[in-house]
């Protein structure tokens, strides 16, 4: 079983914003699937044949918590987990594959390691651009004139997931996913 995960926080207060593009990634993957969501694991749950793609209700802080508890329950290895987020550091629509590591000061990402007591997770960041005040950045709506950036990362994010899922490496997502400039 693998499990894709996008983050993001619930409800609609917090629709279209840029901390939410791990949500919108997923959403854009999943928009032709055709499955249906289940709540479960303190998120919502797709369940296709041998993937769960995941979307945790936790908030972003506690992202953790709903992740832990799907691994757990299905025991997932590490190895089988994407995390999809968003990333402060990297210009809009920018994509970075990591196996491991840190966490760049995402608090989603944190509590994901705090709970799963391992930083082997990969993880596709969306770059969300800058600001000098960025709590407030994350949570406001991403512009029109910024979507087909982000657009072109979610087709790119789903051009990996379909590879991964199709049995490639986590080096060739890395080798041939990255965006380290806006796509556009």
């Amino acid at each position: 079983m693998k499990l894709i995960v996008g983050l993001g926080n619930p409800t609609e207060q917090y629709e279209g914003t840029r901390h939410n593009v791990g949500f919108m990634a997923l959403d854009y993957y999943l928009k032709d699937k055709g499955l249906k969501p289940t709540k479960k694991f303190k998120g919502v749950i797709y369940k296709g044949p041998d993937v769960m793609y995941l979307k945790p209700h936790t908030f972003m802080n506690l992202s953790g918590e709903s992740v832990g508890e799907a691994m757990r329950y299905f025991s997932i290895d590490p190895s089988d987990v994407i995390i999809i987020y968003d990333d402060l550091d990297l210009p809009p629509g920018a994509c970075r594959i990591r196996s491991h590591g840190g966490t760049g000061g995402h608090k989603g990402m944190q509590s994901i390691i705090d709970v799963t007591g391992t930083d082997a997770l990969v993880r596709i960041r969306i770059g969300i651009g800058k600001s000098a005040n960025a709590k407030s950045y994350v949570l406001k709506k991403i512009p029109k004139k910024e979507w087909p950036l982000f657009e072109a990362a979610f087709e790119n994010v789903t051009r990996a997931l379909d590879a991964f899922l199709s049995g490639q490496s986590i080096d060739y997502l890395m080798n041939h996913f990255q965006m380290s400039d806006s796509p556009l």
